[in-house]
C-alpha cells in the first residue's frame, strides 16, 4: 500500500497460458496513494484517490511556454459530457504566475504569487499586466562546450548509412541507402568488385546480409544504379540495402554495414530505427455494432492466433487510465518458439464505470465473441485486449464503442422527504442531434406522492440541436417508504415547426426513460425492539412450547411507521452470519470501530469451519470482509508503530494495539496478514509491560468507561487483556492479583482458562457465582448500580457493559462439566435475549466478546440432528409456519406481522434448536431528557429574511449531566433537512480546531465524534446549504449518545426559518426553463 505494508500475497499461482488472474477486493476506506504490485524483480503500481462523480470534464488548452516579452496568451477552457456534446453554461478560472528563485539573495525578501480571476461565456485573452514583473532584470549569458571527436580512415574512405525519421511500419520490407567514398588507391588494381555486408540487429535477434553491389571496373554498373568513373580518383554513390521488418526485430531495429578493403581496413557506419511495436500474435477488438443505444445488445469481437487466452478490458473513458498494458509498455515480454501447448423503450438504471473485464478464450478459427449489454451511461467506452498463445504474445489496438442516445433526462430530486413535505422535481431534457426535435415528459402516476396541479405548466417543447429544457412538478410526500419516481419522455411526430425547421423522430432512441427512489420517511426518531427466544426441545413426543409476543406501541406513535417481522433459523449464529457487514446499526469511523466487522467475522469462520457448515459463498463473503477489515485498520497505524483512534497526531492506545494484536493473530489462518504487523504488535504490547510486577503499563483510555473500576483494577484488567491477546499471539501468561471488581473477575477467569490454570480459574468463578442473577432459566451479572433500575422486559436489552461481562464469564466456563454446561446455557439464554435485531449486541466491543463467546458454545454443543416446526397465530387469523431441519439451519426465514398492536401465539414441536426473533420499529417525536446528556439547537437566522436563504447556519450546545466524571465516546448524529447538505469546509472547520476528532457523512445524517464529553457545555457550529427547495419542511433531529452506552442519549429538534416554504424560490407559471 502507499505505506509500504504488504496487503496482499499470493504465493504457487498456477498460470494459464502465461496468464494468472488474480483480484484484490480494495476497501472502502483505502489510503490514498500509489500501490505497488511485485512480481519476481518486477513492480507496477496504480493509483488510489478519493472517488468524485464528474458529470462533465473540463480540458485546458494553452501554450507549454509564455516569454516574457509576450503581450498576450490565449487559453481555451472547454467543457464537454461523456457523450462529447459542450457544456453551457458559466466558467470561473484563476491564472497565476508562480513566484520562484533559483538562488536565494539577500536583496530580494519578498515574493509573490500573481494571479489573476477570470469568469464569463466566451474564452478570453488575457493580456500581460505591467505589474506582474517587478524589480530588478539581470541579464546572464552562459558557456557550453560540445567536445568532437575527428575520425580517420587511412585510406580516406567513407560509409554512410542513412537512418529515416518517424517510426518505420513494423512488417513488411524498407529500403535504406548507403552512401560510400572509396579512393581508387584503396581498391587495388586486382579488385574486380566489392562486398557490402550489413548487418541488422533487433531486440532480441541478429541478422547478417552480403550486398553484391559495387563493381570496380572502369565502366562499372552499380546496383541498382549506374555510376560513371569518368577519370575520378575516387569510386562515389549510393546503394539501397533492403531491411526485412518484423515483430522479432521490434521495436527497436539497429543496422551496420561496412565494407572490407583490399588492404585489411574496415570501413562501417550504423544507424538505429525505431519500429512501431508489434508482436507475432496479431490481437485485434472491434463492437459489432460500434454505436449503440444505452442497454442494446452487442458483442466484442476479439481476433488472436489460434489457441490464445486473451485478457479484455472495458471501461469508461471517463477512468483515468492507469498504468495498462499496451505495446509501448510492453519490453518484459518477447516471443520465443514454444510458449505454451494450449428499438425498444430504453430504462436506464445501470450506470457501471467498468463494463467488462475477464479473460476469453480462442478457438482455433482465432475468433472469440463476447455478448452481452451495454450500460445505461451515455458515453464512450474504451476496449482493449491482450493475448498469450502458441505464436507468443500480443495487443490490441485500442477500440470504442459510443453509448449514444439522441436525447436523454436527468432527475434532480432530494434523497429523502419527511411525509408532509412537498418539493419540486426536475426533469433536464437535453438534445444531442444537430436536427430540431419535439419532446413530450411525462411523470407516471403514483400512489406514494400526489402531485400538485399546475394549470399553466406545459410538458412539451422543441429542442433544437445542442439545447436542453428543463420540466418541473410540484410533488407531496403521502406514503412511506421508498417511492420510485419515473419519467418518461419521447419524440413527437409531428408537423409543428421548430426555429423553423419540421422537427425529426430519431430513428433509433426514440424515447428515454429514468426511474429514481426516493426515500419518504416518517420523522421523528426511529425505536427498534427485538425480542428473543431460544427455543430447544429434547424429545419430539413432549408437549409442544408455547409462548405469547405482544405487540404494543405508545400512543405518540408516527401515524404508519409502525412495522413488525419474526425471523426463524436453526443456528444460534444465523442472524450475526447473515449481516455480518452490518451488525451495528451505527457509524464506524474510528480505529476501535473499524474492527467490529472483522473480528466477528473470525469467529464466524471458525464455527462454520469446525460445525462442517461452511459454504463456498460464506467463506468467500467471510474472507472479503476480513481483507476489507485488514485494509481499514492499516489506515489507523502509524507507520511501523501503534495503532490509533482517530488520527495519527491522536493518543496511542494500550487497549486497542492489544485488541487488533489478537484479532490479527486469529485472522491468519484465513487472509494474509503480513507477520511484520503482528511483530510489530506483539513487541509494542511488551514495551507496555513493568517487569517488576508483572502488570502492564496503561496508555490511553479504554472504550467503555462503566467497566473501569479503581487505577489498580484498570491496570489490572488492561493486563488481562493483553494477556489474552499476546496468548492467542502465541506467547506465555502473566500474572494477575485478586479482585473485588465483577468485570475484571471475569476477564481473569477468561485469561486463566487460557493458560490452563484451573485452579485460579474456579476461584474466580466460585466469586462470580455468588453476584449471579438467575431468573426465568437465564443467568446474568450487573455490574453498574445506575442499572438497575433499568426496564428489563423481554423487549429491553442490557447494557453492553453486563453484555461484555456475561460474555467472558461463558467464555472461561470452556462447558467442561455438567455443570458449567448448565452455568453456560442459562448464559446463552440470557445472552440471545439481548442481540439485536442484526445479530449484534449494543457497541462494538459487547458485539466482539459475546459473538466469540456465543460461537464458542455453539460449537461445543453443536448437533446436527434436529427437526423443529415453529407456528405463529394471531386472534385476528394470522397463521404462518417454518419448519426447520439440517437442510435449512442456516436459512433466515422471515414473515411480516400484520397486527400492530396485537397478539401473537408461538409454539414449537419437535426436537432441536431454533433462535426465534421478533423486530419492532416505529418512530415516535424526540422525547424529552436530560439525564445523562442535554443538547440544544439554533438556526442562524433565527428568522426568515426577506431575501430568499440559500445557507444557513446551525449552532448545536451539548453537555454530559450523568453521574460518571465524563463519557465514553461521544456522538452527535445531525439528521439533515430535506433538501438540505452540508457545507463541507465548515464541517471540517471543527476537525481542524481539534474539536470534534472525526466526521462521517452517510446519506442525509452528518456524524461527529468526540473524544468524550464533561460537564462543561461544549459548542459546535456550522453551515448547511439547500441543494433542493422543499416546501412545509419537517422538523429534523439532533441526537448526543455515548457510543459504548447508548441507552444514555438525548435527542432534539431543529427546522429552518423559512419552513414554511413562503420565501424560497419557487416555480409557478412555467413548467419549462432553457438552459443557456
Amino acid at each position: 500500500d502507499p505505506n509500504q505494508r504488504h496487503i496482499a500475497w499470493w504465493q504457487n499461482v498456477n498460470l494459464t497460458q502465461g496468464i494468472a488472474e488474480l483480484s484484490f477486493p480494495l476497501s472502502p476506506e483505502p489510503s490514498f496513494g500509489f500501490y505497488y504490485i511485485h512480481v519476481g524483480d518486477i513492480k507496477q503500481h496504480f493509483f488510489v484517490t478519493r472517488f468524485a462523480l464528474h458529470k462533465y470534464e473540463v480540458v485546458f488548452q494553452f501554450p507549454k511556454a509564455v516569454l516574457s516579452n509576450s503581450e498576450q496568451f490565449q487559453l481555451k477552457i472547454c467543457g464537454r459530457y461523456p457523450n462529447g456534446q459542450p457544456v453551457q453554461g458559466t466558467y470561473q478560472a484563476t491564472v497565476c504566475r508562480w513566484a520562484f528563485s533559483v538562488y536565494w539573495s539577500r536583496h530580494f525578501k519578498n515574493f509573490s504569487d500573481l494571479c489573476v480571476d477570470f469568469s464569463g461565456k466566451a474564452s478570453p485573452e488575457m493580456e500581460k499586466s505591467a505589474d506582474m514583473y517587478s524589480g530588478l532584470i539581470i541579464p546572464v549569458f552562459g558557456k557550453d562546450s560540445l567536445e568532437l571527436k575527428l575520425f580517420e580512415s587511412p585510406s580516406k574512405s567513407f560509409l554512410k548509412l542513412h537512418s529515416q525519421q518517424g517510426e518505420l511500419p513494423c512488417e513488411g520490407q524498407r529500403d535504406v541507402r548507403v552512401e560510400y567514398i572509396i579512393p581508387n588507391s584503396a581498391l587495388g588494381m586486382e579488385a574486380k568488385h566489392m562486398e557490402l555486408h550489413y548487418l541488422v540487429m533487433g531486440s532480441a535477434t541478429l541478422s547478417s546480409f552480403t550486398f553484391w553491389g559495387l563493381i570496380c571496373t572502369p565502366q562499372i554498373r552499380v546496383w541498382p544504379a549506374e555510376l560513371s568513373l569518368a577519370g575520378s580518383s575516387e569510386l562515389r554513390g549510393e546503394v539501397s540495402i533492403k531491411l526485412t521488418l518484423s515483430a522479432d526485430v521490434s521495436p527497436t531495429l539497429r543496422a551496420l554495414a561496412f565494407i572490407s578493403l583490399p588492404n585489411g581496413e574496415l570501413v562501417a557506419d550504423s544507424a538505429t530505427f525505431k519500429l512501431q511495436r508489434c508482436f507475432k500474435n496479431k490481437v485485434s477488438v472491434g463492437f459489432s455494432p460500434d454505436e449503440v443505444l444505452p442497454g442494446a445488445d452487442v458483442s466484442l469481437q476479439v481476433q488472436a492466433a489460434a489457441g490464445s487466452l486473451c485478457g479484455l478490458r472495458v471501461v469508461d473513458k471517463i477512468v483515468k487510465p492507469e498504468v495498462d498494458v499496451t505495446a509501448d509498455r510492453t519490453k518484459y515480454f518477447r516471443d520465443k518458439d514454444g510458449i505454451t501447448k494450449g428499438a425498444a423503450e430504453i430504462i436506464r438504471v445501470s450506470l457501471p464505470e467498468t463494463w467488462i473485464w475477464e479473460l476469453a478464450a480462442v478457438g482455433e478459427s482465432g475468433r472469440a465473441e463476447v455478448h452481452g449489454s451495454a450500460p445505461d451511461t451515455i458515453t464512450e467506452w474504451n476496449a482493449g485486449a491482450f493475448c498469450m498463445g502458441p505464436s507468443g504474445f500480443g495487443i490490441s489496438p485500442p477500440t470504442s464503442l459510443r453509448a449514444f442516445q439522441p436525447f436523454f433526462v436527468e432527475l434532480t430530486l432530494p434523497y429523502s422527504v419527511v411525509r408532509g413535505e412537498s418539493f419540486t422535481l426536475k426533469a433536464s431534457v437535453f438534445n444531442s442531434l444537430k436536427q430540431c426535435i419535439k419532446v413530450q415528459t411525462i411523470l407516471l402516476p403514483s400512489q406514494e406522492l400526489e402531485l400538485e396541479p399546475c394549470a399553466d405548466c406545459q410538458y412539451s417543447s422543441c429542442l433544437c440541436a445542442e439545447e436542453s429544457k428543463t420540466f418541473y412538478w410540484n410533488l407531496k410526500a403521502s406514503n412511506l417508504g421508498e417511492v420510485n419516481i419515473t419519467v418518461r419522455t419521447e419524440a413527437l411526430n409531428t408537423q409543428d415547426m421548430c426555429n423553423n425547421e419540421i422537427a425529426i423522430v430519431p430513428k433509433q432512441g426514440h424515447s428515454d426513460t429514468v426511474i429514481k427512489p426516493l426515500l419518504v420517511q416518517p420523522g421523528g426518531i426511529l425505536v427498534e425492539k427485538s425480542h428473543n427466544s431460544l427455543i430447544c426441545r429434547q424429545n419430539a413426543k413432549a408437549h409442544s412450547i408455547k409462548e405469547k409476543i405482544s405487540l404494543n406501541v405508545p400512543e405518540n406513535i408516527l401515524k404508519g411507521s409502525e412495522r413488525a417481522y419474526i425471523t426463524v433459523l436453526g443456528d444460534l449464529m444465523g442472524t450475526a452470519m447473515q449481516n455480518l457487514d452490518r451488525l451495528l446499526a451505527m457509524p464506524l469511523g474510528n480505529g476501535e470501530q473499524k474492527m467490529i466487522i472483522f473480528a466477528p467475522s473470525i469467529y464466524i469462520l471458525q464455527y462454520l469451519e469446525n460445525t462442517h457448515q461452511l459454504s463456498p459463498e460464506i467463506q468467500s463473503k467471510a474472507k472479503r470482509l476480513l481483507t476489507d477489515g485488514y485494509q481499514r485498520q492499516l489506515t489507523c497505524k502509524v507507520y511501523d508503530r501503534y495503532y490509533y483512534v482517530f488520527r495519527p497526531q491522536s493518543e496511542e492506545n494500550s487497549w486497542l494495539n492489544a485488541y487488533v494484536t489478537k484479532s490479527f493473530s486469529k485472522a491468519r489462518p484465513y487472509i494474509f496478514i503480513d507477520r511484520v504487523q503482528i511483530r510489530q504488535c506483539i513487541l509494542l504490547l511488551w514495551n507496555y509491560c513493568k517487569k517488576k510486577c508483572g502488570c502492564f503499563r496503561r496508555v490511553g483510555k479504554r472504550f467503555n468507561n462503566a467497566l473501569k473500576g479503581g487505577v489498580d483494577d484498570d491496570e489490572l484488567s488492561l493486563s488481562a487483556y493483553i494477556s489474552i491477546a499476546l496468548m492467542d499471539a502465541g506467547l506465555s501468561k502473566q500474572a494477575a492479583k485478586n479482585v473485588s471488581s465483577a468485570y475484571i473477575q471475569a476477564l481473569l477467569a477468561y485469561t486463566f482458562s487460557l493458560s490452563g490454570d484451573n485452579k485460579l480459574r474456579e476461584m474466580l468463578l466460585a466469586k462470580l457465582e455468588e453476584k449471579a442473577i438467575r431468573k426465568d432459566g437465564q443467568l446474568h451479572w450487573e455490574q453498574i448500580p445506575a442499572f438497575e433500575a433499568f426496564n428489563l422486559s423481554s423487549w429491553n436489552r442490557a447494557p453492553s457493559a453486563e453484555v461484555e461481562l456475561a460474555s467472558y464469564v461463558l467464555l472461561a466456563l470452556r462447558s467442561e462439566t455438567k455443570k458449567d454446561r448448565r452455568k453456560a446455557s442459562e448464559i446463552v439464554n440470557w445472552l440471545s435475549k439481548q442481540q439485536n435485531p442484526y445479530g449484534g449486541f449494543y457497541s462494538t466491543q459487547d458485539t466482539v466478546v459475546a459473538l466469540q463467546a456465543l460461537a464458542e458454545y455453539a460449537e461445543a454443543t453443536f448437533s446436527d440432528k434436529g427437526d423443529v416446526t415453529v407456528t405463529v397465530t394471531s386472534k385476528t387469523g394470522f397463521h404462518q409456519q417454518f419448519h426447520v431441519d439440517q437442510t435449512n439451519r442456516l436459512l433466515l426465514q422471515k414473515a411480516s406481522l400484520p397486527d400492530i398492536p396485537g397478539e401473537y401465539s408461538l409454539s414449537a414441536t419437535g426436537s432441536g434448536c431454533v433462535y426465534v426473533q421478533t423486530v419492532l420499529r416505529y418512530n415516535i417525536p424526540p422525547p424529552r431528557s436530560d439525564a445523562t446528556f442535554s443538547v440544544r439547537v439554533e438556526t442562524q437566522p433565527q428568522q426568515c429574511p426577506q431575501e430568499p436563504m440559500k445557507q444557513m447556519g446551525i449552532d448545536i450546545y451539548i453537555q454530559y449531566t450523568g453521574s460518571r466524571e465524563e463519557s465514553n465516546l461521544a456522538l452527535v448524529e445531525v439528521k439533515m433537512l430535506s433538501g438540505f447538505i452540508p457545507v463541507r469546509s465548515t464541517t471540517h472547520q471543527l476537525v481542524s480546531s481539534n474539536t470534534i476528532k472525526h466526521i462521517e457523512t452517510q446519506n442525509d445524517v452528518l456524524a461527529l465524534y468526540l473524544n468524550e464529553l464533561g460537564h462543561d457545555p461544549v459548542h459546535l457550529s456550522f453551515m448547511v446549504e439547500q441543494d433542493i427547495v422543499v416546501k412545509n419542511l419537517k422538523p429534523a433531529t439532533v441526537k448526543v449518545y455515548d457510543y459504548y452506552e447508548p441507552t444514555e442519549h438525548a435527542v432534539t429538534e431543529y427546522n429552518s426559518p423559512c419552513s414554511s416554504g413562503k420565501n424560497p424560490v419557487q416555480m409557478k407559471r412555467r413548467a419549462t426553463e432553457d438552459k443557456m
